[in-house]
């Protein structure tokens, strides 16, 4: 529309609506109680806000062992100050160690404490009586955890390199998954294109990229392969996909992969 009182124009013009699309890794709302926190992994980054100085965001994730957990908090420089509290609860909102961060503070680790196994949560809000931000946070859940070992029907496999676990997903040398699930391999170092073959089966995958092909339909991964010296790609998605059945205990870091 023309502004009143401004002068008019009749030529054409453009307009245009960009939208970007927030993946799991931002919080959905609603969840400003335990009964609809929302769902996280550990030694994840998720990222949120606080969009009042009423608002509070809860998050949930599950403990598979008895492990050291510590919350890290992080977030953008803000204009004069702002506070944001964070609390890890369990399922009886018992208390089980904290953190507050303010403006001039950008990454604030808690103290870390023993949990057992089961279901707890964290509680983001603004400290009664403090400042308020509505800039973005960063939230992560860590535990530090053992070295990987995959097992495929109850065995072992050897690992030339051992795995890696990244935002609570674990990768693996490639080609020593592949041959340890009784499948092809091939690297095209030129494009990064990996490609595993089993069967009927044949997944290709390509560095640093979440999409990848099975048997020619595009699909997205829920994490990118990556170089480590040499390919790694995310185990799951390549046990899965070949028709294995996949489960990890971030506990012991021990993969276990049947079929």
């Amino acid at each position: 529309m023309r502004p009143e009182y401004y002068d008019f124009s009749n030529v054409d013009y453009k307009l245009t609506v960009n939208f970007t699309s927030e993946d799991e890794s931002y919080e959905k709302q609603p969840n400003g109680n335990m009964g609809n926190s929302y769902p996280i992994k550990i030694n994840k980054t998720y990222t949120g806000n606080l969009d009042s100085s009423e608002d509070i965001d809860f998050y949930k994730f599950e403990l598979s062992s008895t492990g050291k957990i510590s919350l890290n908090f992080k977030h953008e420089q803000v204009k004069g100050n702002g506070y944001w509290d964070a609390v890890l609860l369990d399922e009886d909102n018992i208390k089980k160690t904290e953190l507050r961060a303010n403006g001039s503070e950008f990454n604030v680790t808690s103290p870390e404490v023993t949990l057992s196994k089961g279901t707890y949560y964290v509680k983001i809000s603004r400290p009664e009586y403090y400042d308020f931000s509505n800039v973005d946070y960063k939230i992560t859940i860590m535990q530090k955890l053992p070295p990987v070992t995959v097992n495929v029907n109850g065995s072992a496999v050897k690992q030339q390199y051992t795995p890696v676990v990244k935002d609570g997903i674990v990768l693996a040398h490639a080609e020593g998954l592949a041959k340890a699930l009784k499948a092809a391999y091939k690297y095209d170092s030129k494009a990064k294109k990996i490609t595993i073959t089993k069967g009927k089966t044949v997944i290709t995958m390509t560095i640093d990229s979440r999409k990848a092909t099975v048997n020619g339909k595009a699909v997205t991964m829920n994490a990118a392969p990556g170089m480590y010296k040499v390919p790694f790609v995310p185990v799951q998605f390549i046990a899965e996909k070949l028709g294995y059945k996949y489960s990890f205990d971030a506990g012991t870091g021990v993969v276990n992969i049947k079929g």
